[in-house]
């Protein structure tokens, strides 16, 4: 009876031990999915972005955009000349024949935007990301200043931000 008792002792010690080590194994199997329920029931709650604003054919010269949340925007034949829209989102915004001419695009975000016809003559773009944005030309870009970070791959950089200087007349 005592051999059987030791047998079993000297089998139930391991596994004890095992299911320890599985136990503990699944404590932090347990504690890594509470914490990706958590990160997606955060998510769950946020408020979707509103949608996008209605701005078509405003006059928005040298507004203060800086930082803007223009998510979607419908900005199609807009006045932004002057605009300071440094960090802006404009993710998916319609640009099409809006005049940002001197705009200050400093780091904005032009993802997926639709830039058919919209004027860019001497904007700063300094940063700005231009990823998979739609109608978007290299005339357009050379009409720009500075160095975006993201540019669709058939477009470069402008060579030149230099403005033509005008001789006064004799």
């Amino acid at each position: 009876m005592a051999g059987q008792f030791l047998v079993s002792c000297v089998l139930i010690m391991p596994l004890s031990v095992s299911f320890g080590c599985l136990q503990a194994v699944d404590e932090a199997r347990i504690q890594e999915i509470m914490k990706q329920k958590q990160v997606y029931e955060d998510r769950s709650q946020r408020k979707p972005d509103p949608p996008g604003q209605m701005l078509a054919g405003k006059r928005l010269k040298q507004a203060k955009l800086k930082g803007a949340n223009l998510r979607s925007a419908m900005l199609a034949g807009t006045d932004l000349r002057g605009a300071d829209l440094e960090g802006a989102d404009l993710t998916g915004a319609m640009l099409l024949g809006a005049n940002l001419s001197d705009a200050r695009l400093v780091d904005a975000i032009l993802e997926n935007a639709m830039l058919l016809g919209a004027q860019l003559e001497g904007a700063h773009i300094d940063g700005a990301n231009f990823n998979n944005s739609a109608f978007l030309t290299q005339d357009q870009i050379d009409d720009a200043c500075g160095t975006p970070a993201v540019l669709p791959e058939e477009l470069k950089a402008p060579k030149s931000c230099e403005q033509p200087t005008i001789e006064p007349a004799r």
